[in-house]
């Protein structure tokens, strides 16, 4: 059992306060919900919790948003932009049904689209481009599972992965490409050539105009005899085509050059070194020196890899995987495919309990809070009291009286049971060393 504290009344009949925890083995899932004001005690919660199921041989990962959770841990890494530290969003699952070059090209995309600003139709549309060519330069195809593994070479070098700077770099050798090829040179004459032509046509008077349409079609078939000269792989018309805008491509090169200043898409995977080994270890990844959008991006790509390494272990009857989340309202979204939901809703069998810290339980959707099976509520505030009532189907007056970092209403979901809510004190509760 993982202690949260004393009931607050005694037992009517014992007289006796009896101790209020939380049995993971008897809970519908080990997901858990903390919610409470700054300085209501959501911090010294997680380090609580994180002690007790470490000596249960549980494994603990802590998102640390303000560097603040100062927990005993086996490994503790630090993420910024210089950081040896970093995760690569272009590792291809090999599994055919949910895995391939096309379904990562896509969640990258859906990467960028949650975490920051949106790609407008073309940018995306490019992007999912430069992704494809990428990953065929790469020897990864998307029409070809047998590909999707790091088995073989390519040009005579071991197999690996693309990352967020060859990406970059990729893309900007397009880009000047474009910018100083033939082939846009080409179609831009042959684009002023025809439109002087409908002009003249259209006023009847192409008679008149011989001399400047002798030099725009001399200028046209000289480009284009230089586009034909520098023609090397036969996949010139191809890539022109695709990116046949140098604006288009442009920006796309400036949100990428973006995401690598981030400086999290490189480096060593903390997810590596997470060991699912039953032997009570800790891990706290300290991500306040981030940026926001960055933050989101690398916890979401930490959860997704944490959720596959649990998955590759296969299913567990309890959870002995814990992850908790500060702040966590900054990181929900509403997508169904988005990996919180993902783990809400499959991660039980896998062992995962994934436990959510924020102000207010209005924070959460109505599903992620009915389908929680522990909520530890603590000191509110006041603008916060009804909307949190609201939420646990309770009168706002079992809210007001709470005080920080003295009690809490705890909920529970045991299987086959009803929810049980008890108020507790939680002043004699364990604390991490």
């Amino acid at each position: 059992m993982v202690r949260v504290g004393k009931s607050r009344f005694p037992h009517k009949t014992s007289g006796k306060h009896f101790i209020i925890g939380v049995d993971y083995n008897k809970t519908i899932n080990g997901h858990t919900l903390i919610a409470g004001t700054s300085g209501s005690g959501k911090t010294h919660t997680i380090k609580s919790f994180c002690q007790q199921l470490s000596l249960k041989n549980c494994t603990t990962v802590v998102f640390d948003v303000h560097n603040d959770i100062d927990i005993n841990t086996t490994v503790t890494v630090e993420l910024h932009e210089t950081s040896e530290y970093g995760i690569n969003p272009f590792i291809v699952s090999t599994n055919e049904k949910n895995g391939g070059v096309r379904r990562n090209i896509r969640k990258f995309i859906k990467l960028i689209e949650n975490n920051s600003r949106a790609l407008g139709d073309k940018q995306k549309a490019v992007m999912i481009n430069l992704l494809g060519d990428l990953y065929a330069a790469n020897g990864f195809y998307a029409d070809s599972p047998d590909t999707w593994s790091l088995r073989g070479e390519v040009r005579g070098k071991p197999k690996k992965h693309p990352t967020i700077k060859d990406l970059l770099r990729f893309t900007a050798n397009k880009y000047r490409k474009l910018a100083i090829g033939g082939g846009d040179k080409s179609y831009k004459a042959l684009e002023q050539l025809n439109k002087k032509m409908q002009q003249l046509y259209r006023k009847g008077a192409k008679a008149e105009h011989e001399e400047e349409l002798s030099a725009l079609k001399t200028s046209a078939l000289e480009h284009f005899s230089s586009y034909v000269e520098n023609i090397t792989s036969g996949y010139e018309l191809d890539e022109f085509l695709k990116y046949d805008s140098k604006e288009v491509l442009k920006s796309t090169l400036d949100r990428i050059t973006t995401l690598d200043d981030y400086g999290i898409f490189d480096g060593r995977d903390p997810v590596d070194l997470i060991s699912l080994d039953g032997r009570g270890r800790g891990y706290r990844i300290k991500i306040k020196n981030l940026e926001d959008d960055a933050q989101k991006m690398f916890v979401e790509l930490s959860l997704r890899q944490l959720f596959e390494k649990a998955k590759a272990r296969g299913e567990v009857d309890t959870p002995d995987l814990f992850i908790f989340l500060d702040e966590a309202d900054m990181f929900m979204c509403k997508e169904k495919e988005h990996i919180i939901n993902i783990i809400l809703k499959q991660g039980r069998k896998f062992g995962i309990a994934l436990c959510l810290s924020s102000q207010s339980l209005s924070h959460f959707p109505d599903d992620v809070v009915g389908n929680t099976a522990v909520k530890i509520i603590l000191a509110v505030a006041e603008s916060n009291q009804e909307s949190t009532a609201r939420k646990l189907r309770i009168e706002t007056k079992r809210i007001q009286h709470l005080k920080p970092q003295q009690t809490a209403l705890v909920f529970l979901k045991h299987k086959g049971e009803n929810t049980i809510a008890v108020e507790a004190t939680t002043q004699d509760r364990p604390t991490s060393g």
